[in-house]
């Protein structure tokens, strides 16, 4: 995040984290031009169907665990170390809207990961469902 917002997540500590976790529609493969970030589309399909099934079994099996650590008395903030960093969480998120024209003008960018360009794109067509007026002058001022 490069400007301000206020972000409030629900905590496992709290309450049982449901389950549903992402998994890519895309699966890219390692850049071959030097870069230390981002994917290119160089995998053969079995490839990509090999990581998402392994993701899905991994990530259910550990939501699993999740729950039986629990169950049988295990600090939530301790169990909830088995969920993987793709397990779905839910926040409350505060921002004025100079501060998420920024935020969107870099994350739909073309050089955006995909994953935050896709986020971004979901914002912008709730935004201009609601608020039409104010993307367009988006689109014709502030979008690069």
């Amino acid at each position: 995040m490069h400007r301000t917002a206020t972000i409030n997540e629900v905590s496992a500590r709290y309450t049982i984290l449901p389950e549903e976790w992402y998994i890519p529609e895309v699966v890219g493969g390692k850049p071959t031009n030097g870069m230390k970030q981002g994917q290119e589309d160089n995998l053969q399909d079995w490839q990509k169907q090999n990581f998402k099934e392994a993701l899905n079994g991994m990530c259910k099996q550990n939501y699993e665990l999740y729950l039986y650590y629990l169950s049988i008395g295990v600090a939530p903030e301790h169990a909830r170390m088995m969920l993987h960093l793709n397990h779905y969480t839910h926040w409350v998120w505060k921002q004025d809207l100079s501060n998420l024209m920024h935020f969107l003008a870099l994350r739909l960018d073309k050089h955006a990961q995909y994953e935050a360009r896709v986020y971004a794109e979901a914002i912008y067509t709730l935004l201009k469902q609601y608020l039409p007026e104010l993307m367009r002058l988006f689109d014709e001022h502030k979008r690069i």
